[in-house]
């Protein structure tokens, strides 16, 4: 999932948590969800918690 604005992720979160859950993905096989805020103004390749995040999220996926 990607958004943009400054609103909080919690809905967005939410919503696919359910999904996951409707299609039956065994929770050990999701990774924590990365979020980032004011990406209106701001792009995520600049945040380095949020370039940390997705590269921990790229070595989950090639494991």
């Amino acid at each position: 999932m990607v958004g943009g604005g400054e609103g909080a992720p919690d809905k967005a979160l939410s919503t696919a948590k359910m999904l996951l859950k409707c299609m039956k993905v065994n929770e050990d096989n999701i990774f924590t969800p990365i979020t980032d805020t004011f990406t209106d103004t701001r792009p995520a390749v600049n945040c380095k918690e949020t370039v940390e995040k997705v590269k921990a999220l790229a070595e989950f996926l090639n494991k």
